[in-house]
């Protein structure tokens, strides 16, 4: 019962937590909307949706290719560690 309780208190913080980031966004762009009155906001919107799609890509940073050797090797090795040994018996693990 009290795990349920706990689990109720999260989520009721982080619903809160979202109500406030969603009130945050929206008065940051209608601000922005507000200051350059000559951007369209459909056109504000598509620009936002691709900034979204290349954030959460990972190419906003300009770093570094996710898919260098350390990269590649690191996605390798999390595949072969969760398949794990029933999906390849003929793999003798002592």
């Amino acid at each position: 019962m009290m795990m349920i309780k706990e689990e109720e208190d999260a989520e009721a913080v982080e619903r809160n937590n979202e109500v406030a980031e969603r009130e945050t966004y929206h008065s940051a762009v209608q601000r922005f909307l507000v200051s350059y009155p000559s951007v369209n906001r459909s056109d504000l919107d598509r620009l936002l949706a691709r900034h979204i799609d290349a954030a959460t890509g990972g190419f906003m940073d300009g770093t570094r290719t996710r898919w260098d050797f350390s990269g590649s090797f690191y996605f390798v090795s999390t595949v072969v560690s969760t398949i794990g040994r029933q999906t390849f018996p003929f793999i003798h693990i002592r």
